[in-house]
């Protein structure tokens, strides 16, 4: 089964985290425990301290690096995270020109063979309603798997072809997420 949050995906993050400091843009590579805080390495040379760490999907990621850690309170159920089905999904931020066909909720499941999940950001109360707006797009872990590899341009361009009589769009820009 698939889980999504109504408000937008980013909600329930933002409800938990009110309040923190949150650092974007940044691969997290390894954690350790210091005597009372967290030490964060990134990809790119940096080390963050925290007192409490999240590790959040991708999956894999969170595991590989939560299976370094060698501490008492580090009493992660790594057998229970493995055995989680972990599905890659491929998504697009697309910019649209004038409303979809989305209902009035903002979103619509099993779309098409391809898409799992779609949002008109101005229906869900993301942005504000104008010429151009937002759609995101979430692909099926079958489609997602089978096109990992292709480039961000023709995953777009197949993913919106895809959409766009169901949904009666005109697109203008994309963005593909892994």
């Amino acid at each position: 089964s698939r889980h999504f949050c109504p408000l937008g995906m980013s909600s329930l993050p933002q409800r938990l985290l009110e309040g923190t400091e949150i650092f974007f843009g940044r691969r997290a590579v390894s954690l350790s425990a210091a005597s009372d805080h967290w030490r964060i390495a990134t990809d790119s040379g940096e080390i963050f301290s925290a007192h409490s760490c999240i590790l959040t999907a991708p999956l894999p990621q969170s595991l590989a690096i939560a299976s370094t850690l060698n501490h008492p309170s580090a009493q992660l159920p790594l057998r229970e995270l493995e055995s989680i089905p972990y599905h890659r999904c491929l998504a697009l931020l697309a910019e649209i020109e004038g409303p979809s066909s989305i209902p009035a909720s903002g979103h619509a499941i099993a779309l098409t063979p391809s898409i799992h999940f779609a949002a008109d950001c101005a229906r869900k109360g993301l942005s504000q309603p104008g010429p151009s707006q937002g759609l995101v797009l979430l692909a099926t872990p079958s489609f997602s798997l089978s096109h990992w590899d292709q480039p961000d341009d023709t995953i777009a361009a197949t993913l919106l072809a895809e959409a766009a009589p169901v949904l009666a769009l005109r697109s203008r820009a994309r963005r593909c997420f892994r």
